[in-house]
């Protein structure tokens, strides 16, 4: 039980720093209200890092979940990216693409990755990691059956933009989001 509140008050004390500029206090074991606050004065307690937090409390099964997600959102956008290798011999023969357009077509792909990786990736610093991965997982998905059911070379095109410019939204957010969580 006090360990419980231990731990729910160096979480508390992980939020204060992570809030508020990366520093906090070192709550004592005395005078505690049960939820990990104590009545010392902040000039009396020695400050802390974010980093000496994350040493002191560990790596937890919440860190482990993040990053198993965050694998697995990046392994989908890159077996997306992939993807286009594997297709593009038979895209070629039913439309009859000249190597010109091919080349349009994988360059979108990563060109839109560059972009909106650039452009959307502040995002993720106003609305939130979570909601930008998941409105740009949605959307890919969407992008994806856009480019699977294209009856002509030119919604293809779109779609695959499209799913460059998530994978670009995706991999700047999950970069973020992972190393938020890092030990």
């Amino acid at each position: 039980q006090w360990y419980q509140r231990r731990v729910r008050g160096r979480l508390l004390s992980l939020l204060c720093a992570v809030l508020f500029n990366d520093t906090m206090t070192e709550h004592s074991e005395g005078n505690s209200n049960g939820y990990g606050a104590t009545d010392a004065t902040p000039s009396s307690t020695p400050k802390q890092t974010l980093n000496e937090v994350y040493e002191t409390i560990g790596m937890g099964r919440f860190q482990y979940l993040i990053y198993a997600l965050v694998a697995l959102v990046g392994y989908s956008d890159y077996a997306e990216l992939t993807l286009l290798s594997v297709m593009m011999p038979a895209i070629r023969c039913e439309w009859g693409l000249t190597k010109y357009f091919e080349a349009a077509i994988t360059v979108s792909v990563f060109l839109g990755y560059a972009v909106c990786a650039g452009l959307f990736g502040k995002l993720g610093d106003v609305y939130g990691r979570k909601p930008v991965i998941l409105s740009a997982t949605i959307l890919l998905l969407i992008s994806a059956v856009v480019s699977a059911t294209a009856q002509n070379k030119w919604v293809f095109l779109v779609g695959r933009t499209l799913t460059g410019c998530c994978v670009g939204v995706n991999f700047s957010s999950m970069v973020c989001y992972a190393t938020e969580y890092a030990e």
